[in-house]
C-alpha cells in the first residue's frame, strides 16, 4: 500500500451508498496513518491512533470486494496531490479513491485548469495560489530551521563553541513569525478572475520574509555542524504554473482515455 491510483471499475450489484461511505473513511484514514495529505481541513495525522492502519486495512478489504481493480498499471496521487499549480482543495479531494463518474468530472476539471493556466488564464487566483504555496514552504523550512536550531543546545563541539555559530543561532531564534496567507479562494470561472485586496503587498511580505529566511539559514548552514544543516531552501523562482508538465501530460494521456472509458480510480 502506497500512494498511488489504480484503475477500477465498480462490480455489478455493488451497493453506491456503502461504496461512498467505505470511501471517505479511506480517505480519513489515509490522513490519520500518515499516508496522504491535508493542506486543509480537519483531518491529521496523529501517530497516537495506533488502531487506525488496522481500520484502514479493513476498509481497503471492502472496498476491494466491490471493485474490479487493474493492479499493474499504478500512478502518482502526487500528480495531483502534491502539484503547486493546482488549488488547494483540490490537492486535498486527490487523496481518496473516485468513482467513474468523480473520476470522470476530476479529469475534466484538471485537464481544463492545465489548458487554463498555460493560455495565461486566471493570473489574479494563480497570484493568490503561489503566495499561498511559498506562505507554507517558508513555515516549514522555518520550522525545520528552528528545529535544528534547537537540537544544537545540547551538542558541545569546537564548532558550537564558535562565536559565529552563536550569532547565526541567535539569528534562527529571532526570524519573524512567517506571514499568514489565507488560501487563494474560490476558483473563477474563466471570465471572472479578479484581484483581491492587498494580494500584491501580502505576495510582496511573503517574499521579503523568505529572503531573510534565505540569509539565516544560509549562516546557520555554513557554520553549524554537518549533521545538524539543511537541505531545503525557500524558492521564490518563477510562476511556473503556465509551463508544460510532462508527468502531468503523461498521466491526461495514460488514465484519461480509461476513466473515460468508464473506469474510477482506486487509492492504494
Amino acid at each position: 500500500m502506497g500512494v498511488d491510483w489504480v484503475p477500477a471499475r465498480v462490480r455489478d450489484g455493488a451497493d453506491e451508498g456503502v461504496l461512498e461511505e467505505l470511501i471517505r473513511e479511506q480517505a480519513r484514514l489515509y490522513v490519520v496513518t500518515g499516508h496522504a495529505e491535508r493542506l486543509a481541513g480537519e483531518d491529521r495525522y496523529d501517530p497516537d491512533d495506533v488502531t487506525a492502519r488496522e481500520r484502514l486495512k479493513a476498509v481497503m478489504d471492502r472496498l476491494e470486494e466491490l471493485l474490479d481493480i487493474t493492479w499493474d498499471r499504478p500512478w502518482r496521487v502526487s500528480v495531483i496531490g502534491r502539484n503547486p499549480r493546482f488549488p488547494p482543495q483540490w490537492r486535498d479531494a486527490a487523496w481518496s479513491t473516485l468513482t467513474p463518474a468523480v473520476a470522470r468530472e476530476a479529469m475534466t476539471r484538471w485537464r481544463r485548469w492545465y489548458d487554463d493556466c498555460l493560455a495565461g488564464r486566471h493570473g489574479h487566483y494563480r497570484r493568490r495560489l503561489r503566495a499561498w504555496n511559498l506562505a507554507h514552504e517558508v513555515a516549514d523550512i522555518q520550522r525545520e530551521l528552528v528545529d535544528a536550531a534547537a537540537a544544537t543546545w545540547d551538542v558541545d563541539t569546537p564548532r558550537t563553541r564558535r562565536p559565529e555559530f552563536r550569532r547565526a543561532r541567535h539569528e534562527v531564534f529571532a526570524l519573524a513569525d512567517p506571514p499568514q496567507v489565507p488560501p487563494p479562494g474560490q476558483v473563477p470561472a474563466a471570465d471572472d478572475d479578479r484581484p483581491h485586496p492587498g494580494q500584491e503587498e501580502l505576495w510582496e511580505t511573503v517574499v521579503r520574509h523568505a529572503g531573510r529566511l534565505g540569509e539565516v539559514l544560509r549562516e546557520f548552514n555554513r557554520t553549524a555542524p554537518k549533521g545538524c544543516r539543511l537541505a531545503r531552501r525557500p524558492e521564490v523562482g518563477d510562476d511556473e504554473s503556465g509551463t508544460a508538465d510532462p508527468w502531468l501530460e503523461e498521466f491526461f494521456n495514460r488514465y484519461g482515455p480509461l476513466v473515460e472509458n468508464g473506469h474510477g480510480l482506486y487509492l492504494w
